[in-house]
């Protein structure tokens, strides 16, 4: 806390953006994750006993997440969803499924 008063870095939870240790604990996590570190390196690093565990401190970065989409765009990959029903008679009177179809145009 002292530290951040020092250098004006808000914190505690209460405090709009405001960090707290714990919330390092989630930055650290999310850039392993972010530089593709395999996951049960990520659990032994952050001292967890499960890669369950360290995947709930890992977030999807925004870059992560652009790079993501851009890795799809123009090959070709994008799927419409329609949803039909679907029976075990065939008559369709039963529960509703998503079925990934080829998109049009």
């Amino acid at each position: 806390m002292k530290a951040c008063e020092l250098v004006g870095i808000p914190y505690g939870l209460h405090t709009p953006n405001g960090i707290t240790l714990h919330s390092l604990r989630h930055t650290f996590a999310t850039r392993l994750q972010d530089r593709n570190i395999h996951p049960y390196t990520i659990m032994a690093l952050m001292g967890h006993s499960s890669p369950k565990m360290s995947a709930v401190y890992s977030h999807a970065s925004p870059d992560a997440v652009e790079v993501a989409v851009s890795r799809l765009e123009g090959r070709g990959e994008v799927l419409e969803f329609a949803l039909r029903q679907k029976s075990a008679n065939g008559v369709g009177d039963g529960f509703t499924v998503a079925e990934a179809i080829p998109a049009s145009g």
